[in-house]
């Protein structure tokens, strides 16, 4: 699993995946395994080509966004987080998207 620590300005670090090493196939001699996001269905894993908004030309960046709320409207991609409390060094602690 691929991991990024990321500080968002208010000083609480949040760690998050982003993706993982595939473990379907071996890695090429000289290289590390392949990484895919965590996200993108296995089936298009050797086939990037074939996803949906990737073939029809013409694709707006409204046509994504709204594919993405459809198939994946309940991840934490975007939101607010209320403050729920404090930590023992004064720090906020966040609820739920």
């Amino acid at each position: 699993m691929v991991e990024k620590v990321s500080p968002q300005g208010d000083g609480v670090v949040r760690n998050f995946i982003y993706g993982h090493f595939r473990t379907d196939i071996p890695a090429q001699e000289g290289y590390s395994q392949e990484i895919v996001s965590e996200s993108l269905d296995k089936k298009y894993y050797d086939d990037i080509e074939s996803l949906p908004l990737l073939t029809k030309t013409g694709c707006t960046l409204l046509e994504q966004f709204s594919h993405k709320v459809k198939t994946q409207g309940d991840s934490t991609f975007l939101g607010t987080r209320e403050i729920t409390g404090k930590d023992d060094k004064d720090k906020p602690i966040f609820g739920e998207y």
